[in-house]
C-alpha cells in the first residue's frame, strides 16, 4: 500500500471511529482490520492511536525518536525544544491532521503523531531524582542559552532534579543555587553520598606552629585568623594537601602539614620554660620593691640570667648582678636564652640593600637580641623609622615595605610587619597583625606603638 493510500485509509478509519465515539458506540475492532503483514501497519491500531481521548481520562504518548515540540501544527512553526526519545507527554485531545497537541513540562505544543505511541501515565514519584553531568556544564538562570550562567558544574557533578522541565532543559539544584541545565549532558544517577556535617568529625589536631587559615584551600584565597603553636582544632575534612578545620572562633583551610596529631604546647620558643630562673628580655631596672615608685638598684642587660626567689602582683624578686631586687614580669621571660649567634648572611645582605636605598629614612636597625626567636636566630631586623608618626615617616615606611615585597625573591623575605599589618611570603597578602591572631607572645608586654610595629618595620628572612 502506498504511503498516500495508507494515510487515506487511516484517516477514513479514524473518521469512522470518531463518529462512533460521538454517537456513544464503539468502533468495530478486529472486523475492520485487514490481515496484518510484515510490511503494513494495522489500521485498527492506527485508528486506536489516532482516536481522541475522552474528557474524563487524559491519554499519554511516548516519543519514538528525538522530536520537536512545535508552537503550531506543522514544520513551518518554530520549536520550543527537542523532546528526547522515550519522553512521555500528556495529550490535550486536540489534533490537526497528523499533528497532536501535547503538554511537556510547562510547555503546550504540537508534535508529529507518527513519532508518538500510546503509553500509560508516568508514575509519580515522591523521591528526589538525581543526575550527573557528563561534561563541564553551565548552570543557567533560565531554560536556554540566552540566560546567563550561575557558574560551571564540573564533569561528574551530581545535581538534584526539581522535577520541572522546559523543552530539553531540566531545572536542577546544585549547592545553594537552583538553575537550568541542558538535559543532553545529564544522566540519571543515584543519590550522592552524604557529606559529613561540620562538627561531627572526631579528628582532633593541634597547630604545629603559627599559621593562618584561609577561606579556600589555596594561598590565593583570603587569609582569615592566625593561630599559634599548640592551639587545638577539629579537622572536619580534607581536600588534597589542605584540611578544613574548626579553630577557636573561626573555620577555614590550612595546609595539613601545619597540623600535628599530637598535642603541642605554645612556649614562644623552641626552648622549654624554667620554673627556677628568669632572663631579662630587655635592659631592665632592678628595684627595691615591687613598684616603679621604689628606688632602682641599677640596670641589668638584656639576656642576664637570674635565680627566681619569689613573686607577687606582677613583679618577680630575683638575684641579679646589681643585687637582689624586684623586676616587672613583663620585662622578664622564663625561657632559657642563649647568646645571640652571628647575623645570618642572607639577613646582612638584605640590610645592606635596604641601607643603600632607604638609609636616610630610618635611625637604626635592631638585629641580634634575646626574647625573640627571629632576632635570636639572626634572621630578624627592626628598621626604626624616623618620624614614624608623621605623614612623611609613614610614607617612608610604606616605601621601604613595598621595596621589600617587590624584591622578596632576591632578598629571601619571609614576612614583614609594619603599622599593625603583616605580609606573608606564602600568600603574598597584607592582613591584620594584632587583630589577626599574630603576636601572641607580645600579650604580656601589652599592645603599643612598638609591639604593634608602628615605629619600625620588622623583617624576617628565610634561611635554608
Amino acid at each position: 500500500m502506498s504511503f498516500r493510500n495508507q494515510l487515506f485509509t487511516q484517516g477514513a478509519v479514524a473518521s469512522v471511529a470518531l463518529a462512533l465515539v460521538a454517537a456513544g458506540g464503539a468502533p468495530p475492532a478486529a472486523a475492520a482490520a485487514p490481515p496484518a503483514t510484515t510490511s503494513s501497519v494495522s489500521i485498527a491500531s492506527s485508528a486506536a492511536s489516532l482516536s481522541l481521548p475522552t474528557a474524563a481520562k487524559t491519554r499519554y504518548a511516548k516519543t519514538t525518536a528525538n522530536l520537536n515540540l512545535r508552537r503550531g501544527a506543522g514544520t513551518r512553526y518554530s520549536s520550543w525544544g527537542i523532546m528526547k526519545k522515550g519522553t512521555v507527554v500528556a495529550r490535550t485531545g486536540r489534533t490537526s491532521g497528523a499533528w497532536w497537541q501535547v503538554k511537556y513540562g510547562r510547555r503546550t505544543g504540537w508534535a508529529a503523531s507518527e513519532y508518538l505511541r500510546a503509553t500509560s501515565a508516568p508514575k509519580k514519584s515522591t523521591a528526589v531524582k538525581y543526575a550527573k553531568t557528563t561534561a563541564n556544564l553551565n548552570l543557567r538562570r533560565g531554560a536556554g542559552t540566552r540566560y546567563s550562567s550561575w557558574g560551571i558544574m564540573k564533569k561528574g557533578t551530581v545535581v538534584a532534579r526539581t522535577g520541572r522541565t522546559s523543552g530539553a532543559w531540566w531545572q536542577v539544584k546544585h549547592g545553594s543555587k537552583t538553575g537550568w541545565a541542558a538535559s543532553e549532558y545529564l544522566r540519571a544517577t543515584g543519590k550522592p553520598a552524604a557529606t559529613p556535617r561540620p562538627g561531627t568529625s572526631t579528628a582532633i589536631r593541634w597547630f604545629a606552629g603559627s599559621q593562618a587559615i584561609y577561606v579556600r584551600p589555596t594561598f590565593a584565597s583570603k587569609r582569615l585568623q592566625a593561630f599559634t603553636k599548640g592551639m587545638k582544632a577539629t579537622q572536619l575534612r580534607t581536600s588534597g594537601s589542605w584540611s578544613y578545620v574548626q579553630a577557636p572562633g573561626s573555620r577555614g583551610w590550612i595546609p595539613t602539614r601545619d597540623l600535628s596529631k599530637k598535642a603541642t604546647r605554645y612556649t614562644g620558643s623552641t626552648i622549654l620554660p624554667s620554673s627556677s630562673h628568669r632572663w631579662a628580655r630587655y635592659a631592665s631596672n632592678v628595684r627595691t620593691g615591687g613598684s616603679t615608685s621604689t628606688r632602682s638598684l641599677g640596670v641589668v642587660p638584656a639576656g642576664e640570667m637570674m635565680p627566681l626567689l619569689s613573686g607577687r602582683h606582677g613583679w618577680s624578686r630575683v638575684k641579679t648582678s646589681k643585687g637582689t631586687g624586684w623586676i616587672k614580669n613583663t620585662l622578664l621571660t622564663n625561657l632559657a636564652t642563649k647568646a645571640p649567634p652571628h647575623l645570618q648572611p642572607v639577613t646582612a645582605k638584605m640590610i645592606k640593600k635596604v641601607k643603600a636605598n632607604y638609609g636616610r629614612t630610618y635611625s637604626s636597625v635592631g638585629t641580634l637580641r634575646n626574647g625573640s626567636i627571629g632576632h635570636r636566630l639572626g634572621v630578624g631586623s627592626d628598621f626604626m623609622m624616623r618620624g614614624w608618626s608623621t605623614s612623611p615617616g609613614i610614607r617612608n615606611g610604606n616605601a621601604l615595605a613595598a621595596y621589600l615585597v617587590r624584591h622578596r625573591a632576591s632578598l629571601d623575605i619571609d614576612y614583614i610587619i609594619w603599622r599593625d599589618r603583616i605580609w606573608l611570603r606564602q600568600d603574598g597578602q597584607w592582613g591584620p597583625y594584632s587583630q589577626g591572631g599574630w603576636g601572641r607572645h607580645l600579650n604580656a608586654r601589652g599592645w603599643n606603638a612598638t609591639t604593634m610595629h608602628y615605629d619600625h618595620v620588622h623583617v624576617e628572612t628565610l634561611v635554608d
